[in-house]
């Protein structure tokens, strides 16, 4: 088994702040990943990161900034919101009753999958629209493992940590 491409949901990165067990139990399999030299990249998209600043607490965001000083040798901060919406993006966006972060996320989560042919994507998120939006994307896909990324990440993380 691979590496794999990690990207961040502003679910995650508030689970986390929070002390949520699903948030938790990702997070320790994530730094097992790591230190198993596993991850590829961890990708945090700039809407991403916004929405989580406005949504924490100074507390939280000190908690944040550690974690891009431990782990900055494997994240990459992603500026993906500058793009502005069609009509077609617009219908998406209001048909799924996305945000806008969560359309950037998708977005950014479908390009990926065209530029890593090698390399897992796993997009850690518990927001059933995304993830049914991505799903219905992706239904047509032969690679299986996007999907179980999408539905299942910590039963991909366990995956990945029992195949070494």
């Amino acid at each position: 088994m691979g590496k794999v491409c990690i990207i961040l949901d502003t679910w995650f990165l508030i689970g986390i702040c929070r002390r949520e067990s699903e948030a938790d139990s990702l997070w320790e399999y994530l730094k097992r990943l790591i230190e198993k030299n596993r991850v590829f990249k961890i990708i945090l998209l700039t809407p991403v990161i916004c929405e989580f600043l406005k949504s924490e607490n100074l507390n939280c965001i000190r908690l944040f900034k550690k974690f891009l000083e431990k782990y900055g040798n494997v994240i990459e901060i992603e500026d993906y919101c500058s793009e502005e919406l069609s009509e077609n993006l617009l219908g998406e966006l209001l048909r799924w009753q996305l945000s806008y972060t969560d359309l950037m996320v998708a977005k950014f989560f479908i390009r990926k999958i065209e530029e890593l042919h090698q390399i897992d994507l796993l997009l850690l998120t518990k927001d059933n629209r995304l993830r049914q939006f991505l799903g219905y994307i992706l239904r047509n896909s032969q690679n299986t493992r996007l999907l179980s990324g999408i539905y299942n990440p910590l039963y991909l993380m366990e995956d990945y940590l029992a195949h070494d």
